[in-house]
């Protein structure tokens, strides 16, 4: 059997409201997720963030955070040095 390739007014009058919906649904889908999205970062809004007295260097740790090196070390990490770590038992 081949399939009929000729428009009658069914075919027609569906494919018009799947487009509208479809048109629709991504219009109220795209304002869903522009609420949503966070502003954009302008070069007014980059400056009032960088860190007071100019430094661009990275953000300090909070503390408790595993990655952060511990004050008053010298920046060398917890492990280093032969201490004995939860995994290594002598």
């Amino acid at each position: 059997m081949k399939a009929s390739l000729d428009v009658n007014r069914d075919h027609f009058l569906f494919a018009t409201i799947g487009i509208l919906v479809g048109f629709i649904a991504g219009y109220l889908l795209h304002e869903v997720m522009s609420t949503r999205q966070p502003p954009r970062l302008t070069p007014e809004m980059r400056a009032q963030i960088v860190a007071p007295g100019g430094e661009q260097g990275p953000a300090a740790a909070p503390e408790g955070d595993a990655g952060a090196a511990p004050a008053g070390d010298g920046g060398a990490p917890a492990a280093a040095g032969g201490g004995t770590g939860p995994g290594m038992q002598a």
